[in-house]
Formats: structure tokens, sequence, C-alpha cells
């Protein structure tokens, strides 16, 4: 329902646009701008509910810089993993061990305790996903009968 409104909103087109801009039309550049925006939300969301809201984001990116989403989905969501490594509230096992640590008696996490390990850890998933797992990511569009397939899933997806 929230991609759902998201997209019947405009707010896909609106937040698309901003990202193809600073994305351009290149796999590389599209790949790291499209990880970090999803890691810098799932610090603050859930990692589910961050895929929902970027989900038609992506698929009006990959149609408009004639991209088959194949190529940029798995990094969507190995990001919203990452950014969950973000922050206290990325994650509910970060809550729990903070929990934990209270009910010890010890000094609980502050909120941006994980930020320096998660930072490293989101630097080098881009990283990989740029260089190297872009490379081993299928690309459903080669097939034209997979192309024309995906042009209807676009568009049920995303608005033109």
């Amino acid at each position: 329902m929230v991609g759902g409104a998201i997209l019947e909103t405009g707010v896909a087109d609106v937040v698309g646009n901003k990202l193809g801009r600073i994305g351009g039309t290149s796999i590389v550049q599209l790949t790291a701008t499209v990880m970090v925006a999803c890691a810098l939300l799932s610090a603050f969301m859930s990692s589910t509910g961050t895929v929902a809201v970027m989900l038609p984001v992506v698929l009006s990116l990959c149609r408009r810089a004639s991209i088959a989403p194949s190529k940029l989905l798995i990094p969507l969501a190995f990001a919203a993993s990452l950014g969950g490594m973000l922050t206290l509230i990325g994650t509910p096992s970060n809550m729990v061990v903070n929990q934990e640590l209270r009910d010890a008696g010890l000094n609980p996490f502050s909120f941006f305790a994980f930020a320096p390990a998660g930072l490293l850890m989101l630097s080098i998933g881009v990283a990989f996903m740029c260089t190297i797992g872009t490379r081993f990511l299928p690309d459903r569009a080669e097939n034209p009968k997979d192309r024309d397939r995906l042009v209807n899933e676009q568009r049920y997806v995303s608005r033109p």
C-alpha cells in the first residue's frame, strides 16, 4: 500500500527525478545513488518499509535510463539491510541488544553508536556493487520477449 500511495501521489516521480539528476544514466552512478539514498532512509525506518517506498522510484529510474530493473533491485535490497546498521533504531536487533545492556545495568548505546561500523559496511557494500556486483546481476531485458514483459510490468508499477 505504501508503494502504491507513493506512486499514485507522484512522490515516486519527484524523488526519481532528483535521484535521476544525481545518478544520470550510468549504471554505476545510479547504483551508488540508489544505495546511498536507500541506506539513509533505512537508518530511520524498517528495511521492508524502505524497499516498499523506494521500489516505484527505482523502477521509474530504470525506465528513464533504459536499464533492466534487475540491475538495481538487488542493490536496493542490500542497501536497505546495510542502512539498518547506521543507527540504534535501524534494525530490531540493535534495540534488543541495547535493552539487554540496560537490563544488565550497563551503559546503553547512543543513537549513532553503530554509525562508524555501519558507514564502513555501507561503503564496502556500495563499492562492491558498483565494481564487481553489477557484473553478476542479470540483465533480464536481453531477450526481446523479456523486454516486452518488463515494459508492461513497469507500466503497471510506475506511471509513464
